[in-house]
């Protein structure tokens, strides 16, 4: 079995693991299908669905979309269809838009065994662990200078999972001359590490402070003796991680429907 194949199958089961890293979230199956769920807010990353298993038809991808789509509406929820290169599911992309779905900004899934050292040294940029709030405070504004103002929901859970007893949420910023240019975290599902976040204040863009959330991140996996890290890359990091030396495991879209 090719590095390939095994890692997609490391994720499949990834998916399935239960209890998530927010212990307040739940796993939900049905089929082929596996829903990450919290009840923290309505937006649509707290409500995602991924399929788990091959799917026979194109008949039965409609079957399993359609009836997510009531599930969710019976719950008054926004959600997210994750749609991968694989496990088979024939006409699923579009069979999502034609109940409405709408994809966001491509992006692709880049993966990297954890035992492979990265491609360059890591610059000499301080990166910090975040656990007061007064870190997850910073964390929000710095992402609201990147993207525009928004709900605190996301620095919120953060927080709370950073601080669980046995936290497998841990979250970093990278700091200039004290000041936190940028943040990022990993996420724990069993032997994957998922890297989310890697916002770089516009200022500090190109000085390293992404890559230095990336070794960081990188050396913590190896300390909790994790298999892979993988993320859900886009035009701006998925040229940096390629230099790191992670590789492509397909596409990875998110397609949004959102509550009429």
């Amino acid at each position: 079995m090719s590095e390939l194949e095994t890692f997609r199958e490391e994720y499949l089961r990834m998916l399935d693991l239960d209890p998530l890293p927010d212990p307040r979230a739940r796993v939900e199956r049905d089929g082929p299908v596996v829903r990450h769920i919290s009840d923290e807010g309505s937006q649509s990353f707290l409500y995602l669905v991924f399929l788990r298993a091959p799917c026979p038809s194109s008949d039965f991808v409609r079957a399993a979309v359609e009836r997510e789509t009531r599930l969710a509406d019976s719950r008054g929820r926004a959600f997210q269809w994750k749609m991968l290169e694989f496990p088979d599911a024939p006409g699923l992309e579009n069979t999502l838009k034609e109940y409405c779905f709408v994809p966001t900004r491509p992006a692709r899934l880049l993966y990297l065994p954890v035992a492979r050292e990265l491609a360059d040294e890591r610059p000499e940029i301080e990166v910090v662990p975040l656990r007061e709030r007064a870190g997850f405070d910073a964390l929000h504004a710095l992402a609201e200078e990147v993207s525009g103002p928004g709900p605190r929901t996301l620095a919120d859970i953060l927080l709370r999972e950073a601080n669980e007893p046995e936290p497998r949420t841990h979250v970093l910023a990278a700091r200039i001359e004290g000041r936190m240019v940028a943040g990022a975290w990993i996420k724990v599902y069993g032997r994957v590490g998922y890297l989310f976040g890697g916002m770089t204040h516009p200022e500090h863009r190109g000085k390293g402070a992404y890559r230095a959330l990336v070794h960081a991140r990188h050396a913590l996996a190896r300390s909790l003796g994790l298999r892979y890290l993988v993320t859900d890359a886009n035009d701006r990091s998925g040229p940096i991680l390629r230099k790191l030396g992670f590789e492509d495991a397909g596409r990875n879209l998110a397609y949004v429907r959102a509550r009429d």
